[in-house]
């Protein structure tokens, strides 16, 4: 069976080839998955959107009259700056013309003239922690094919020169003294005439370092003298950068792009805006074909993506933009445009062939019974009896009838008797909201920043000071205390998740690290990747996947089975990732202070509709069944979305203040929240409306809430230093 990524894929590649010339498909901004082949004249507008792929070419142009716009084109699968061959972002056949509009890839690009060339530079820049009070000065060495312009949208970050031509570069990163634990977090940009190419960049500015007291009197050491400046260091440059120095032109490892695997349609439709025999001419401009140099190009006004420089500032790379082949005006216009808009929602698993329905009178009609024939009266002693098998044949037939009815009621009871067990016996408990009783207080001896329960029960509580407790949910004694990740560091943990088998215990700290436990062992190791601090982290479904957002404006994939301490995929949001959270069907969810929440499919990687709202989502859970998604924000509401369209479903009011953490109850009917208002709040997720319970035995900021895998207790972890713990009767 072909995975999500291969029908997402097909569904997009089939939309397209079915296209009439010079139609306009509008992609709703999120990420779709390649390969895909452009066959014939049209206009492809991502409006934000990225196309990506592991290996390329990523979008493959077959075709003259195509217009890209607005999108980003990516390889996920290796670093752009060691491998060239295979690393095709886009690939244009040659001969063919193509127009790009906000076009911005991360790969090497084949067949535009103006374009071609090895590109080294890194996709990624960390450039570690920075001393505070002072200002730095850093080299970065690249290499580039073509003139083009280079500048910085790091607020405190400058750069020189920011005109770089065809050959190796070298830029000085300039480092402003800016206050202690600042966290850098932006982009540089690589603009030529037609592309956009991006360096995501990373720092943080380190605390000061404590100040030792000094007993007052004179000092008999003269003073010392200021510290010279360092040398600027090289942070980054082509491992051949001595022999580009000297004039070699690096390989590009050109070759004929990749064909993309066959696609196979399994049962996908689409629904167009408006049917194809009808469609109507929109207003606005066809996609223009490449016209001649001396002749003036018009541009067609589009809304840039945020992070593409403004269309008032002129390119520094002067001379128009040149067209891969010069082609007849007759072949470069297109027919009348129309516009469509791909509805990605529609991708659909293949479908179960029709259930038979039954006639209107019931049971289907039997066939008409043979008639029975009595055999003649034999004479002598070897005669057989005559025999009339028709009374007999009724009596069998009210026979099966009543013991397909015993069978029948028997299956019943045992359904029913299974059904009362599970829900009244050992499955999850309905919240009461009228018998839910205040339980017990568990010291944490530090303010306690996450709880979680493990699937036997066993409650987790973690502190500001490194510590992580499991206690028994039926006792006060403590099972077992975690170690710290090191006695020098500073240990705040800031969120905590259970593996779905309860095997291990990831947590998230303030000093930028994930800590991997093995619960019945104690035994530790610490996942390194993130440049600030780490907020939230989740176990995904598969027992193996945990994400993890950090305030560097990132969410990172890691492999808990792995011994490499490093993340298998980072991904940059638009802001610091303040909460994730993961489905029991495979999807996981990265929320940041922006109102930006993005979801995955942890099998395939491939990213699913995003969905956005003003303000700061500052905590994340899925329902049990994963079709809503529930959202803490920074306005003091609780906000459902359905997880299938991405649609809001409900607000929920009641809090006083910011909403730090939300919880499904296990059957997925009600809601759990805590915020700054020291207050736990319940409500009824089908129903909505007001809350149903507000438990007030916090007297500090409730920083985490948790449901117990049977439903039977709630708990809450915060500012008052304890774990409080509720009975649900």
């Amino acid at each position: 069976m072909s995975s999500q990524y291969d029908q997402e894929r097909a569904a997009l590649q089939a939309k397209l080839d079915s296209l009439r010339d010079g139609v306009t498909l509008k992609l709703p901004p999120q990420e779709y998955p390649g390969p895909i082949e452009i066959k014939h004249p049209m206009t492809l507008d991502g409006q934000g959107a990225t196309v990506w792929a592991r290996h390329g070419a990523v979008i493959n142009v077959l075709s003259d009259g195509v217009v890209l716009r607005n999108l980003k084109i990516e390889v996920t699968g290796g670093d752009t700056s060691t491998r060239i061959e295979g690393e095709c972002a886009l690939s244009v056949e040659p001969n063919r013309t193509i127009q790009l509009e906000n076009v911005e890839v991360r790969g090497s690009v084949i067949g535009l003239c103006d374009e071609e060339g090895a590109w080294l530079y890194p996709s990624s820049l960390h450039l570690g922690s920075l001393d505070f009070g002072s200002e730095h000065d850093l080299i970065l060495r690249i290499y580039v094919p073509v003139d083009c312009r280079f500048s910085s949208s790091v607020s405190g970050l400058m750069v020189q020169p920011t005109k770089l031509t065809k050959g190796p570069n070298e830029v000085r990163l300039h480092v402003e003294r800016l206050p202690q634990d600042t966290l850098l977090n932006g982009s540089f940009l690589l603009t030529t005439t037609r592309l956009v190419r991006r360096i995501s960049v990373h720092a943080h500015i380190a605390p000061a370092p404590p100040v030792s007291a000094k007993k007052p009197g004179r000092s008999k050491k003269p003073p010392k003298e200021a510290p010279k400046p360092a040398a600027a260091r090289v942070v980054w440059q082509p491992d051949n950068w001595d022999a580009l120095l000297a004039g070699q032109i690096p390989s590009t490892g050109r070759s004929i792009p990749v064909e993309p695997p066959p696609i196979s349609q399994p049962g996908i439709k689409f629904v167009d805006d408006d049917d194809d025999s009808n469609a109507q001419p929109v207003v606005t401009a066809p996609p223009m074909a490449v016209v001649p140099e001396q002749t003036e190009k018009k541009k067609t006004s589009v809304q840039p993506p945020p992070s593409q420089p403004p269309e008032n500032q002129a390119p520094i790379v002067p001379g128009p933009s040149p067209a891969v082949a010069s082609t007849p005006p007759a072949q470069q216009t297109p027919a009348a445009v129309d516009e469509e808009i791909y509805n990605p929602s529609l991708v659909t698993q293949p479908q179960p062939p029709p259930v038979k329905t039954l006639p209107s009178g019931g049971l289907p009609a039997q066939p008409p019974a043979k008639p029975v024939v009595s055999p003649p009266t034999g004479s002598g002693t070897g005669s057989a009896p005559a025999y009339s098998p028709t009374p007999t044949a009724t009596r069998s037939g009210q026979s099966s009838r009543l013991i397909f009815m015993l069978i029948g009621a028997v299956l019943l009871l045992a359904l029913l008797g299974v059904g009362g067990w599970y829900f009244f016996g050992s499955g999850a408990k309905a919240i009461n909201y009228s018998g839910i009783t205040y339980l017990k207080s568990l010291s944490g001896a530090d303010e306690v920043t996450a709880v979680a329960f493990a699937p036997d029960g066993t409650i987790a509580g973690a502190t500001k000071g490194g510590k992580i407790k499991l206690w028994d949910a039926t006792g006060d004694a403590v099972k077992m205390e975690l170690p710290k990740a090191s006695e020098s560091s500073p240990g705040e943990i800031t969120s905590i998740a259970f593996s779905p088998d309860g095997t291990m215990l990831v947590a998230g700290t303030a000093d930028n690290n994930l800590i991997l436990w093995k619960v019945a062992t104690g035994e530790r190791k610490t996942l390194r990747g993130h440049l600030g601090r780490v907020n939230a982290v989740a176990f995904a479904s598969d027992n193996r996947t945990i994400l993890s957002g950090a305030e560097d404006g990132t969410a990172k994939f890691w492999d808990a089975q792995s011994t490499a301490g490093a993340p298998q995929r980072s991904v940059p949001l638009d802001g610091p990732v303040k909460a994730v959270a993961a489905s029991s069907d495979g999807t996981v969810a990265a929320a940041t202070d922006k109102g930006t929440i993005k979801r995955w499919d942890v099998a395939s990687g491939s990213a699913k509709r995003d969905i956005s709202r003003s303000g700061a989502v500052l905590a994340l859970a899925f329902s049990p069944d994963g079709k809503l998604l529930a959202g803490g924000t920074a306005d003091a509401t609780v906000v459902l979305w359905k997880t299938e369209t991405g649609a809001q479903d409900k607000t929920l009011r009641g809090p006083k203040a910011e909403v730090n953490a939300v919880a499904f109850s296990p059957d997925g009917r009600t809601v759990i929240s805590g915020g700054n208002d020291t207050v736990v709040h319940l409500w009824d997720a089908v129903d909505g409306g007001a809350a149903k319970r507000a438990l007030t035995q916090n007297t500090g900021a409730v920083y985490s809430v948790a449901v117990s895998p049977d439903g039977k207790i709630i708990a809450s972890g915060g500012a008052d230093k304890t774990v409080k713990m509720w009975s649900n009767k």
